[in-house]
């Protein structure tokens, strides 16, 4: 007999079920600051991105599901924030817009995730203008 060890699900792949966790189409609404060097906070958020890059396409479709875009949407990451009054970590990532003409800069996805549990809870999709 043969056991095939399965690795932890992703946290990402979640995002697209609404009623597991809730995606609002706005930028983070609370003040987040980015954390010392030597932070357990980052060392926790490589696991984090680990899980959004492996599944980068979840991002874009967030963004399509909010947002109407034909551009091809690579995503970057930006950085990890603690929100302290919220007790969440904060992982945000930005795609430019490839349409030059267009009055969009780009989009950000915040992913939130709690700080004790390291669970994602919430996340947040913005279009950003050009200014």
């Amino acid at each position: 007999m043969t056991l095939l060890a399965c690795g932890p699900k992703s946290q990402v792949v979640r995002l697209l079920d609404p009623a597991a966790v809730p995606v609002e189409a706005a930028r983070y609404p609370f003040h987040a600051a980015t954390p010392t060097p030597g932070d357990p906070v980052l060392k926790r958020a490589e696991v984090w991105k680990q899980d959004i890059e492996q599944n980068e396409r979840v991002l874009r479709q967030l963004v399509r599901d909010r947002y109407e875009t034909k551009s091809p949407l690579e995503f970057k990451f930006m950085y990890v924030a603690v929100d302290s009054t919220n007790g969440r970590a904060v992982v945000r990532y930005f795609a430019r817009e490839a349409d030059q003409t267009s009055w969009v800069a780009g989009y950000e996805v915040f992913l939130g995730y709690s700080l004790t549990s390291g669970r994602l809870e919430r996340g947040w999709v913005n279009r950003l203008p050009l200014e």
